[in-house]
């Protein structure tokens, strides 16, 4: 961590990357909203592949990611934890052509 300014601390948060993350002087993060992206992928073999380059392209905004195939590896659950509401419009957007893939945000702020 490094030294406290007179209004902020910067600290770290841990996924793939470290991500720089503002704190308050209440240690309240000075962001105001998280998103968490649930996306239930069916018919996974042949969607795979394209959704995947869909979240790659949003890689940047995205800080962390957490993914779950079904026991048949037939479907699969993904989770991504982002912070920019643009990015999420723009990345649900690009994901709501594929039929078999149900899309849901939540939003805490």
């Amino acid at each position: 961590m490094v030294p406290p300014c007179p209004n902020f601390t910067l600290d770290y948060a841990f996924s793939r990357k470290v991500v720089p993350v503002l704190k308050s002087k209440e240690g309240k993060e000075l962001r105001e909203k998280t998103f968490v992206v649930g996306m239930l992928v069916n018919n996974r073999s042949d969607l795979a592949p394209d959704v995947q380059q869909i979240i790659t392209e949003y890689g940047s905004d995205i800080i962390s990611r957490f993914g779950v195939p079904s026991s048949d590896k037939k479907n699969g659950l993904i989770i991504l934890i982002m912070q920019e509401e643009a990015a999420v419009q723009g990345l649900t957007n690009q994901l709501q052509e594929f039929e078999d893939l149900q899309i849901k945000i939540v939003q805490f702020e």
